[in-house]
C-alpha cells in the first residue's frame, strides 16, 4: 500500500513540474479532406488540480499519523453480522422479488419492460443488490428490520441504474456521439447531452459496453474497416514499354527484304525469332538493334519471366559474339548469351543446358558423341615455354634493389618501372666491365655447374666451421638381394613353365 502510495507521490511531482515548465503539451496529425494534407493539431495534456488530486505530504520517519480512521472511512459491511450465507442469499432473493413488484407497479418502467422476465432481469442488477445489502448494514443485520425497510408504507423501494434511466432518444444520441468524439466524455456532455453529468455518462458507458448492442457495433465497425481497406485507390500507371513497337515493322506493300541495288535499307519482316508465327496482336523489340529480332507477346511473356526462347538455336557464333559486343559497348538491348539455354538435338532428348560445354559433354557421355554440337568441351592450346634472356637474369642479381620480390607478390598489378631496371643494369654492368667481376655475377649462356647437394653441403659446413653432415643409413636404399623376405606370402606369383616367357598383367 505504501510503495503505491508513493508511485502515485512521484507521478503528480512528475506532472506539477511538467504544467510548471509550460511543457504540457502534444501534437496530433489531423488528415484536411479539403486540402487533402496532413496539419498539425497541438493539444494540451490535462495536468493541475482540475485533472489530479491534491497528495499531502509524507510523513517524516517516526511521526505518527493523528488523523481518525472514523473521520475518514465509513464503514459499509462487515464479516461479523452472524448471518449465514443461505440467510444471505434468501435476503437477496427477496429483495429482486420486490424489485420486480416494484416495476410491475411503476408506469414507466412497464412501458420499457412490458414481459415478466425484462422486469425480471432488471430487478437482478447491481444496484438492487448494493441497496439490498446496504439496508441489511443499516438494519444491523436483521432480516426482519431490512425486510420491513425494503416495503414502507409508501410502496415497495424501487432501485435503478443508467440503463433503465435513459431513454432510447438519449441512448442513440449517445451512439452518436461516441462515434463522432470517442470517449471525450466532456464533448458529449456539451454538444449532445448536456442535462448529464460526468458520472452519469462514465457510468451508463460502461453498463453499455456489456450489451449485445455494443457488439453488434463493433462487428459493424469491423466489417466497415475491412472494405474500407479494400478500396485502395491506385492511380492509373501506364508506363509505356521501350521495347513495345507502335506498328510491326512488316514487309508490306513497298517494303524491301533484302536491300535494294540503289542503296535502300533493308526492312525486317514480321517474324517471331522464337516461335517463328507470322501474326500477333503486340511485337517487342529483341537482341541488338542491328539485328531487327521480333517478338510475339506470348514469346515476350515467356522471356520475361523464364530468361530464355521457347526454340534454343536462334543465335549463331557470329551473332552471339556480336550480342557480345553490344553489351560491351553499353547497348541496353543487348542480350546475354547465358539466358538461351542449349537444348539437345538428339531424338527423344530435350535437356538444356547453361552452357554450350556442358551440352557438349552430355552429348559425349549420354549419346555417345552423336548430335549436333558435339565438339571436344576443351579447345587445342598450343604449349609455350617462357625463358628468361640473358640480360634479364643478370639484372635479377644486379638490380637487386628495384626488383622487391615480397612487395610485387603483396601486389600483383602494381606496375614495375622497366626503363629505371635498365638503366640501373646498364650503370652497373659498365662499372663491372668484362672482367672477372662480370663472369661472378652471371655467366650468358652457359649452365652453371653448382656440383653434387653433398659436395655442396660439405662446403658450407666447412666455411660455416661446423661438421660435415654425416650420410644416414635409413636413406641408403637396401639392395634387392638383400631385401627381407616375409615368412607367409598372400598372393605368391605362379610358377614359370619350363622353356616359356614370362607373362605381363596389366590391371
Amino acid at each position: 500500500m505504501f510503495s503505491q502510495f508513493l508511485c502515485v507521490y512521484i507521478y503528480v511531482l512528475v506532472l506539477q513540474v511538467l504544467y510548471d515548465s509550460r511543457d504540457a503539451f502534444f501534437y496530433c496529425l489531423v488528415f484536411d479532406p479539403s486540402q487533402k494534407t496532413l496539419l498539425a493539431d497541438k493539444g494540451e495534456i490535462k495536468v493541475g488540480s482540475k485533472y489530479q488530486t491534491e497528495v499531502t505530504n509524507l510523513l517524516k520517519e517516526g511521526e505518527e499519523d493523528t488523523r481518525s480512521s472514523s473521520e475518514l472511512e465509513t464503514l459499509v459491511w462487515t464479516p461479523a453480522h452472524g448471518l449465514s450465507d443461505r440467510q444471505i442469499d434468501q435476503f437477496l432473493v427477496v429483495a429482486r422479488s420486490v424489485g420486480t413488484f416494484a416495476r410491475a407497479l411503476d408506469c414507466s418502467s412497464s412501458v420499457k419492460q412490458p414481459s415478466l422476465h425484462m422486469s425480471a432481469a432488471a430487478a437482478s442488477r447491481d444496484i438492487t443488490l448494493f441497496h439490498a445489502m446496504d439496508t441489511l448494514h443499516k438494519s444491523g443485520y436483521s432480516i426482519e428490520a431490512a425486510l420491513s425497510s425494503l416495503v414502507p408504507a409508501s410502496g415497495p423501494v424501487l432501485c435503478r441504474d443508467e440503463m433503465e434511466e435513459w431513454s432510447a432518444s438519449e441512448a442513440n444520441l449517445f451512439e452518436e456521439a461516441l462515434d463522432k468524439y470517442g470517449k471525450d466524455f466532456a464533448d458529449i456532455r456539451q454538444d449532445f447531452l448536456p442535462w448529464k453529468t460526468l458520472k452519469n455518462l462514465v457510468e451508463y458507458y460502461y453498463m453499455w459496453k456489456t450489451t449485445d448492442r455494443y457488439v453488434q457495433q463493433k462487428r459493424v465497425k469491423a466489417v466497415e474497416a475491412e472494405s474500407k481497406l479494400k478500396q485502395v485507390y491506385i492511380p492509373n500507371y501506364n508506363k509505356p514499354n521501350p521495347a513495345l513497337l507502335a506498328s510491326a515493322g512488316g514487309a508490306g506493300k513497298g517494303a524491301v527484304l533484302n536491300g535494294g541495288t540503289n542503296g535502300t535499307a533493308a526492312v525486317a519482316p514480321t517474324i517471331c525469332s522464337s516461335c517463328q508465327v507470322t501474326n500477333s496482336n503486340q511485337w517487342y523489340a529483341w537482341g541488338p538493334q542491328h539485328l531487327q529480332y521480333r517478338l510475339c507477346g506470348s514469346c515476350w511473356q515467356y522471356w520475361k519471366k523464364y530468361g530464355g526462347l521457347k526454340t534454343a538455336g536462334v543465335f549463331g557464333e557470329s551473332e552471339a559474339e556480336a550480342v557480345r559486343t553490344g553489351r560491351a559497348e553499353g547497348d541496353d538491348t543487348a542480350l546475354s548469351v547465358s539466358h538461351r539455354p542449349h537444348r539437345c538435338t538428339v531424338i527423344n532428348c530435350a535437356k538444356e543446358f547453361k552452357l554450350r560445354a556442358h551440352l557438349a559433354r552430355h552429348v559425349a557421355t549420354a549419346h555417345g558423341g552423336a548430335g549436333e554440337g558435339a565438339r571436344p568441351v576443351m579447345k587445342t592450346r598450343a604449349a609455350f615455354y617462357l625463358r628468361a634472356s640473358p640480360f634479364t637474369r643478370l639484372a635479377r642479381r644486379l638490380a637487386r634493389a628495384l626488383r622487391r620480390p615480397r612487395h610485387y607478390a603483396r601486389s600483383p598489378f602494381s606496375p614495375i618501372n622497366l626503363h629505371q631496371v635498365k638503366h640501373e643494369c646498364t650503370i652497373a654492368m659498365a662499372a663491372l666491365g668484362g672482367g672477372a667481376e662480370m663472369r661472378g655475377a652471371g655467366p650468358v649462356g652457359v649452365a652453371r655447374a653448382r656440383g653434387a647437394v653433398g659436395a655442396v653441403a660439405a662446403r658450407l659446413a666447412a666455411a660455416m666451421g661446423t661438421a660435415a653432415p654425416r650420410a644416414q643409413d635409413w636413406l641408403t636404399l637396401t639392395p634387392r638381394d638383400r631385401m627381407p623376405v616375409p615368412n607367409h606370402v598372400a598372393f605368391p606369383k605362379p610358377p614359370k613353365a619350363p622353356g616359356s616367357c614370362a607373362t605381363i598383367l596389366f590391371v
